[in-house]
């Protein structure tokens, strides 16, 4: 071996170690920001490229897929910033090619995509204007490579501007490509675990629903009440009930008792306030918490609540033959200067309501 090429060599072994290095230190980093970085000044300092743009995808595409990918997030490198903010306003314009358009008209080096504005006139619309251009690399030229996963496309690395103004040879690119597979392994890696918990996310939120009617259940307020209370802030808990709910269920039926508990569900959705949150409590039992409330402030609250209820009565007694319908309310307050238990406060407001519900049955006695 030659002393030319004894260099080149160990130019080569010592390129190699660096770029396993990084894709090392990528693998192990479940910052995806971080990894984008790191991929994006890995290519700057290794390519002949001066222009170095990373993208995630919002979702992973397939290669078939004819509309442009949401962008969930990039990192560029060589930008100015008008060219960045340019760059910006064209991927929230939704001006990005798809990756089957890439696939169309990308010209295989190696295994990466060199593709020109020539052939993908778009690119004059969607891409940043180089200012190095040559016989061999248009203005509005690009070289991608996508981070593809089996039939699943994550994410792309496009590169523009090359230094000496020429195509690279699938030789000078080999060794990026290495990266690319361990960008690829990565972010796949991160993907995965980002949807596994959303997933988890997802099922812990369900946990705390009521099935019936998508609101908090008794186990999500036993949660909110006690991290009120540990941070001692102020609450009111509001008890409704709808009265002789069993005559529904006597007349009508379950299904459209169940009916009535989902319409009561989303009707008190929409009065209580933003800062406030609903729960079954149990069969046709619903509690409003009302934080940072003391029970003088709720009492407004509760005034707006009976009047709004009597509009769903009226409403209840077209859609059910007449059938009357009532319900009753009683509130309960906590507050550092008068702590009491958990269960204290939610037998307070249990037996309010409660008495006005028997006031009520004896005035129609």
């Amino acid at each position: 071996m030659n002393e030319a090429s004894k260099a080149s060599t160990q130019f080569l072994v010592k390129l190699y170690r660096e770029l396993i290095t990084i894709g090392t230190r990528i693998l192990q980093s479940s910052d995806t920001k971080a990894i984008l970085r790191e991929i994006a000044h890995a290519f700057a300092r290794y390519s002949q490229f001066e222009r170095i743009g990373v993208s995630l995808y919002a979702v992973p595409t397939s290669p078939d897929q004819s509309e442009p990918p949401t962008i969930a997030e990039y990192i560029t490198v060589g930008l100015s910033p008008e060219q960045e903010q340019l760059l910006r306003q064209h991927s929230a314009a939704g001006k990005v090619l798809s990756d089957k358009q890439i696939l169309e008209a990308g010209q295989p080096i190696g295994t990466a995509l060199y593709v020109s504005a020539e052939r993908l006139p778009q690119l004059r619309h969607y891409a940043v204007a180089q200012a190095q251009a040559s016989a061999e690399w248009g203005p509005y030229d690009m070289l991608y490579w996508l981070l593809r996963s089996g039939d699943q496309i994550f994410g792309r690395i496009a590169l523009s501007q090359p230094r000496d103004g020429r195509l690279p040879t699938p030789a000078e690119l080999e060794p990026l490509a290495l990266l690319v597979n361990m960008a690829t392994l990565a972010l796949t890696n991160n993907y995965q675990i980002r949807a596994l918990h959303e997933q988890q996310h997802k099922l812990i939120e369900q946990a705390r629903r009521d099935a019936l009617t998508g609101v908090y259940n008794r186990h999500a307020l036993d949660e909110m009440l006690t991290q009120l209370m540990g941070a001692r802030q102020p609450f009111t808990l509001v008890f409704v009930d709808i009265d002789d709910f069993f005559e529904i269920n006597d007349r009508f039926g379950h299904l459209v008792g169940d009916r009535v508990i989902q319409d009561l569900a989303q009707f008190l959705r929409q009065i209580i306030r933003k800062t406030d949150s609903l729960f079954r409590y149990g069969g046709d039992e619903f509690i409003i918490l009302m934080p940072q409330t003391t029970a003088e402030q709720a009492e407004q609250v509760l005034a707006r609540l009976q009047q709004e209820l009597q509009h769903l009565n009226a409403r209840w007694a077209r859609d059910l033959a007449g059938l009357q319908l009532s319900m009753s309310i009683g509130a309960s307050s906590w507050s550092p200067q008068n702590p009491r238990s958990l269960d204290a406060v939610l037998e307070e407001a249990d037996q309010f309501m409660y008495r006005r519900k028997r006031a009520k049955a004896r005035q129609r006695v």
